[in-house]
């Protein structure tokens, strides 16, 4: 069950970063002089954030130049398209499963779907990472650690969502609490 309901929230996840991410690439300005940063009004030049924290708001203070976001919009517009039928394979293979008719194997074929996702995008973030210069590469690693701290800190991976049967494996308080003199 718990495979299912992450299996869910991938599929879930990717279909909504494939819908914003088009959306945003669809109203990314065309004609953008250097003087304008790609965050200065208007929609963020990319669509999404995530794990490789490649997403509007830290592309954004990378003060990259107008040649740097047209090869990202191209890689992401490849990428986008190269994935197009797998990802709604995998839409449809979690309506499937919202409705209670995934079979097991239609459930092994969500989870390969969802794995060549994934290895595309972790390729589309390579290809982007290699048309930064090194200072963009260091502030975004820099993004890229602050962003984990801040996503641990909020207990996204440390504790708010427990696998089953762990419990609270928070410290209890003490059973006496020290009185003040």
């Amino acid at each position: 069950m718990l495979i299912r309901t992450r299996l869910f929230s991938a599929g879930l996840t990717l279909a909504l970063l494939a819908f914003v991410g088009g959306a945003c690439l669809a109203q990314q300005p065309q004609n953008q002089t250097q003087s304008q940063s790609p965050g200065a009004g208007g929609p963020p030049p990319f669509g999404r954030a995530g794990p490789g924290m490649l997403g509007p708001g830290a592309l954004r203070e990378l003060n990259l130049t107008d040649d740097q976001n047209q090869q990202i919009e191209k890689i992401r517009e490849a990428n986008f398209q190269s994935t197009k039928t797998q990802r709604e394979e995998l839409r449809q293979l979690m309506q499937k499963r919202f409705q209670g008719t995934l079979t097991a194997d239609e459930e092994a074929r969500a989870k390969t779907l969802h794995e060549q996702l994934q290895a595309s995008m972790k390729d589309t973030e390579s290809k982007i990472a290699a048309i930064l210069t090194p200072e963009q590469k260091a502030k975004l690693e820099e993004l890229r650690k602050e962003h984990k701290a801040n996503h641990d800190a909020f207990g996204r991976r440390a504790g708010f969502r427990k696998e089953r049967g762990q419990g609270n494996q928070s410290t209890p308080p003490p059973a006496n609490p020290p009185v003040e003199p």
